[in-house]
């Protein structure tokens, strides 16, 4: 579905040959189809899941441009994409996701092959930097590097001193240091244990405008636990219930925010990072 919101100031036949696109084109969400008084030879076409106000390829899923002609004095049509990959340029060159022609119906055909909405991959992506594996693992190593500053500040006079003591007496420790490895050491080394051997699937959710919910697993999962995959669900309530304890349990915490064994919020209603275990996830969604 289209949503043209073109300006009264571009050009008709341009404004006919986008209308016309609206027999073919389907999605599930709209996509909006924009002009402005201020640059009415510029027409983005915008997934309404994502809204924004910049003219970029990393924005919008297509961009019509039409402001110079050729030495034959006809209109250059330009149409950029995330999904144009044009071999005649390297790819960090701009012009890598462009096309170019002064035929309108080619424009039309063009932008029905590449103005399409993102994939559930590309959505992932999108937030990948707020994906929290860095979290997770700074989480999991913490409790060792306790243990191990502990371990480290005893010096071989002391376990010799205490070893001796150890043979003379019964099991007892006398050195302040080995009382506190004893005590808090070792609750540390097995909680570390305890996170190093509990298996975990990070998997984005994303819930979509009409309440339906895109659940991928992270690059960052182990494949021998969680295989890489992708799944759509038509409400939170048909997700396993793994999937929506853990987004319940984010709902209540600040943005951007990382909670341990749960996972983030990384944009307040609609997307979170979540850790689950794989064996419930796949037992939940089978």
């Amino acid at each position: 579905m289209l949503n043209i919101k073109l300006s009264l100031m571009t050009p008709a036949d341009v404004v006919e040959a986008i209308t016309s696109m609206r027999r073919s084109h389907v999605s599930r969400f709209p996509v909006d189809v924009i002009s402005t008084d201020e640059r009415p030879r510029v027409v983005k076409f915008v997934d309404t899941r994502f809204p924004t106000d910049r003219t970029h390829v990393d924005a919008c899923l297509a961009i019509l441009k039409f402001t110079d002609t050729d030495t034959s004095n006809r209109l250059i049509y330009e149409v950029t994409s995330r999904l144009i990959q044009n071999e005649k340029f390297a790819v960090r060159n701009p012009s890598y996701h462009m096309k170019q022609t002064t035929d309108l119906k080619k424009v039309v055909k063009m932008l029905r092959e590449y103005a399409k909405p993102y994939s559930a991959l590309e959505i992932t992506k999108k937030f990948d930097s707020m994906e929290p594996s860095a979290d997770y693992e700074m989480w999991v190593q913490s409790p060792r590097d306790q243990f191990n500053t502990l371990v480290h500040g005893l010096r071989s006079t002391d376990i010799a001193e205490e070893i001796i003591y150890l043979r003379s007496v019964g099991v007892q420790f006398r050195s302040e240091k080995f009382n506190k490895v004893a005590s808090s050491g070792i609750e540390l080394y097995e909680e570390s244990k305890r996170r190093r051997d509990t298996k975990v699937a990070i998997m984005l959710v994303f819930i979509q405008p009409d309440n339906s919910v895109i659940v991928t697993t992270s690059s960052e999962s182990d494949e021998a636990n969680m295989p890489a995959g992708s799944w759509t669900y038509e409400s939170m309530e048909a997700a396993p219930t793994c999937v929506q304890q853990q987004v319940a349990m984010l709902r209540m915490c600040d943005s951007m925010s990382y909670v341990p064994e749960v996972g983030r919020n990384a944009q307040e209603g609609n997307v979170f990072w979540i850790q689950v275990n794989p064996e419930d996830f796949k037992a939940q969604n089978s």
